[in-house]
């Protein structure tokens, strides 16, 4: 199933829509889909706008270029 798929994604590092779908191999709009009823069941929480540095930076698509650019992250919830 899709949600395990993301979750083990995210224990991985990966942060955003677009690098759970890259990694997952599935389309960006699906995973989005899926990680919004993830949020409302409360098993992912929506970091806001932006991201900090951490070690997982590499895996960003994005990394280097996030200070330039506004996008969404998410996290799992603790002890999943």
């Amino acid at each position: 199933m899709m949600f395990r798929e993301i979750v083990e994604a995210m224990k991985r590092g990966h942060t955003t829509p677009a690098s759970i779908a890259r990694e997952i191999g599935v389309d960006p709009e699906r995973v989005r889909d899926a990680i919004l009823i993830m949020v409302r069941e409360g098993i992912i929480i929506e970091e806001g706008e932006g991201c900090e540095k951490s070690e997982k930076c590499f895996l960003c698509p994005l990394a280097g270029s996030c200070k330039e650019i506004t996008m969404k992250s998410f996290r799992l919830k603790r002890g999943d």
